[in-house]
């Protein structure tokens, strides 16, 4: 994995190779919103509590991925870039929004896990 690519800028064009739920092999193509989401956290309800979700740092994509695809690797023209990690869905569906982990951001942890 190259680290030092950097991340993808915005209009670029985005895959997400999956398999949702071990039911077939997906392909989702996009284009990145955001190379980096800037807005500050905001307060969700959690079912019984209210939870801060902070993106910042988020890659933004434009697609909306399957259920069952969290985790997948997220590739630009060059190399995986991150992982998917969430959606969101608006107008019943038909426009979707997908959160990429940063492959900068999870690389310190997958070192420190392998040194453990």
């Amino acid at each position: 994995i190259d680290l030092d690519h950097g991340r993808p800028m915005p209009g670029d064009e985005v895959w997400l190779w999956a398999n949702p739920a071990d039911l077939g092999k997906a392909l989702v193509v996009g284009r990145v919103m955001m190379s980096a989401y800037s807005q500050p956290p905001v307060e969700v309800n959690d079912g019984d509590r209210e939870v801060m979700l902070d993106m910042r740092g988020y890659i933004v994509v434009d697609f909306s991925c399957p259920a069952g695809c969290s985790g997948g690797l997220v590739y630009d023209q060059n190399c995986p870039i991150g992982v998917i990690s969430g959606e969101y869905a608006y107008e019943n569906n038909r426009f979707g929004m997908s959160l990429i982990t940063p492959i900068d951001k999870l690389a310190p942890l997958l070192v420190s896990q392998h040194r453990q």
